[in-house]
């Protein structure tokens, strides 16, 4: 397992809310928790596009102060795609990165001590996602995978070799259970319940691809180191 560290966007008055909230909607009771400033949060009143920014920038700089701690550490950042998470992301993704043996320099999408991912909220409808087919494929360009469901973020992170089978079965399934306690009648409409399913069935799909083609190339690596063993 690894350390969870909480980036946000609320100043340190708001600290004691934030460990009660991650604690009571999540069960997460140890956390560091990196904050953002009030000024910033005031900002939304009058220039939100603005405040967004600063809150991605103010994020940024308080990561960089922690990472600089944890030099040997792997980070996966999980945001969503409002409060500056996404510009964040994209700066996480660009920061120090690695060469490989030839003094070449990685692009944000080589590198795998990192990893971004964004949630996607949907629109005002509830149903369509916020961001484009055309946008989610420009931010994966960069490194930064755009979900809809957690168990697509699991399936990435898998890919990428952060967590192993047994993890990727263990989010899947608690995804699968989460879902099946929300009743349909506590969705907004009929309409938002079936775009959820949807998404749902459709990253569980793309997870058994990706286990299958993952247990299929560990055969394939043992039928060739086989006979040289």
């Amino acid at each position: 397992g690894g350390r969870i560290p909480f980036v946000s966007a609320r100043p340190p008055a708001m600290e004691s809310r934030t460990r009660r909230m991650l604690m009571q909607e999540v069960g997460i009771a140890e956390c560091t928790v990196l904050q953002g400033t009030l000024g910033t949060v005031m900002k939304v009143l009058w220039n939100s596009d603005q405040a967004h920014k600063e809150m991605g920038d103010n994020k940024m700089i308080a990561f960089q102060q922690f990472a600089l701690l944890h030099p040997e550490a792997q980070f996966v950042f999980i945001g969503d795609s409002g409060q500056g998470d996404v510009d964040f992301a994209t700066a996480f993704m660009e920061q120090h990165l690695p060469v490989d043996a030839n003094g070449r320099r990685l692009l944000p999408k080589e590198r795998r001590d990192r990893a971004a991912l964004i949630h996607d909220v949907a629109q005002s409808d509830g149903v369509k996602p916020k961001t484009s087919i055309s946008r989610r494929s420009e931010l994966r360009m960069g490194g930064v995978t755009v979900f809809d469901t957690y168990v697509g973020a699991a399936t990435e992170i898998f890919r990428l070799g952060f967590i192993d089978v047994d993890g990727l079965k263990s989010a899947t399934h608690g995804c699968m259970a989460e879902f099946a306690d929300i009743k349909p009648d506590d969705f907004r409409t009929p309409e938002v319940f079936e775009a959820r399913r949807v998404e749902l069935l459709k990253d569980l799909s793309e997870m058994n691809n990706v286990r299958r083609a993952s247990v299929n190339s560990s055969v394939a690596s043992l039928e060739t180191l086989g006979p040289n063993v």
